[in-house]
């Protein structure tokens, strides 16, 4: 699909933006033009896969962020529990917490994270 000029800068906006009208005020694009434009399925489509490989980066990324946080919480986890400063319920609570995570994680490194 080629693209114009007004295309290319306008689809920024429309990835970032919280909606059609917001995505045609900060790209100066009439909000009817856009709407138009995303009636067109090659265009619509472009956006699609552009908003998907961008919603995958961003699950990767806090999927890493969430990774590195993890060593740190089971450290200060055991730390407390060799001190016995914390009661059954607030260990039972991080220890479904962390199984919780965990299981995030995973899916968000594997590409299953439809329900994460």
């Amino acid at each position: 699909m080629k693209l114009s000029r007004r295309q290319k800068a306008a689809i920024p906006f429309l990835l970032t933006a919280g909606g059609i009208p917001e995505a045609a005020a900060a790209s100066g694009v009439a909000e009817t033009t856009l709407r138009a434009w995303l009636r067109d399925p090659d265009f619509a489509g472009l956006i699609d896969s552009l908003l998907d490989e961008g919603i995958k980066e961003a699950a990767q990324r806090v999927g890493m962020e969430l990774g590195k946080l993890g060593p740190i919480a089971v450290k200060k986890l055991a730390a407390m529990l060799e001190r016995d400063k914390i009661d059954d319920e607030i260990l039972l609570r991080a220890i479904n917490s962390a199984i919780d995570r965990l299981t995030k994680i995973a899916a968000l490194r594997t590409g299953k994270a439809e329900n994460v």
